[in-house]
């Protein structure tokens, strides 16, 4: 498991930094990282229409440039004896950047790939999740902004116990020089 978790892990990292492989006119480009909070909605496949609710709290490390942001976040989710962790890359795309030029909100569109771990006490399973993310970022200054965002996960077949999850996140931001 340690293997696979680990593989994981380093195609996370490698797959983050994609978004600005190309040359396609990135003049600035500016590192971040974050706190994030939130509530997850997690359905179980054996409870037809069982939602479990559970607060998270996670960190995230990520590039931006105007258009685009790429970002590898660890979340942690617990509700009772249900525990969530999950590992995520999310890359995203600044809609509406003409627009917005000149306002503080900043609406973007995206998806994400990642690994998520259930443990509860009928044991424990992991495997891949991906899936679609939306949201709006407010630029406080040049060093800080607040996010707030919607991801719509899907789980992989191996990932017994549970059939998706979504989440409704705020991350707070600080930018590097």
């Amino acid at each position: 498991m340690k293997k696979k978790f680990n593989k994981i892990i380093l195609f996370l990292l490698i797959f983050s930094s994609l978004g600005y492989s190309s040359n396609d006119g990135i003049t600035e480009m500016y590192e971040f990282m974050g706190i994030q909070t939130g509530v997850s909605s997690v359905n179980i496949k054996a409870e037809s229409g069982s939602d479990i609710l559970a607060p998270s709290i996670g960190f995230k490390y990520g590039q931006q440039t105007s258009q685009w942001r790429t970002a590898i976040y660890y979340n942690f989710a617990q509700n009772s004896d249900d525990k969530f962790h999950s590992v995520v890359a999310q890359i995203d795309y600044g809609v509406l950047t003409e627009a917005f030029a000149n306002a503080p909100f900043k609406p973007y569109i995206g998806f994400s790939i990642g690994i998520m771990q259930h443990s509860s006490d009928d044991g424990s399973n992991s495997d891949f999740i991906y899936g679609v993310d939306t949201g709006v970022n407010y630029v406080l200054n040049n060093n800080i902004d607040i996010d707030l965002g919607f991801q719509h996960m899907l789980t992989s077949s191996k990932l017994k116990s549970l059939d998706g999850m979504n989440n409704l996140s705020v991350s707070l931001h600080y930018y590097f020089d």
